[in-house]
């Protein structure tokens, strides 16, 4: 006699729903809503991809690789520089804290700095805390480049895949920019 006709089918699904498991099986849990997808996680997205980086001068300074993490929640920034220095960067947006973007970045001298700051006018601009000397990094958003500033200069006309580091006076750059 097959199972679906047996006067036990019903009490041998009700035992199997029991055991542990069993439920989760019996119902499929509606998956969460994708994190970091409002317009505000986005508003870095203009400095991904391959970048060499020159100073004022016209010397290369290096390299930059900037790629998405992490389902889009963040930004991780590898820098080579041109004479084997080399940093990293962790840039996230706090959509459910302060509202703002904030940069943590660690480079091969073991020099640490903690950024915060925000997007308007096709710039980001990041900076740290008050202290003894105030870093501050602009990025500007152009049709043709992504250019990073140091201190209170702006930007440098650079085109597409080169970007001009324009490193201030002591306390504006990071090091080895």
């Amino acid at each position: 006699m097959p199972l679906k006709n047996s006067p036990f089918a019903g009490a041998i699904l009700a035992a199997l729903l029991t055991l542990p498991g069993a439920a989760a099986i019996a119902q499929t849990p509606t998956p969460p809503p994708p994190a970091c997808q409002s317009a505000e996680y986005r508003q870095f997205d203009f400095w991904l991809g391959e970048w060499e980086v020159f100073l004022p001068n016209g010397k290369k300074a290096g390299d930059s690789r900037i790629e998405s993490i992490s389902a889009g929640c963040a930004l991780l920034e590898n820098w080579s520089g041109s004479g084997g220095f080399s940093g990293k960067s962790l840039n996230s947006y706090d959509g459910g804290g302060d509202k703002r973007w904030h940069q943590s970045w660690v480079d091969s001298s073991g020099s640490r700095l903690e950024l915060a700051g925000s997007y308007a006018d096709r710039r980001m601009v990041l900076s740290s805390a008050p202290g003894t000397a105030v870093q501050r990094i602009a990025w500007s958003s152009t049709t043709t480049a992504a250019c990073a500033t140091c201190g209170s200069r702006p930007p440098t006309a650079a085109p597409p895949g080169r970007c001009s580091s324009t490193a201030g006076t002591s306390g504006e750059s990071r090091p080895g920019v």
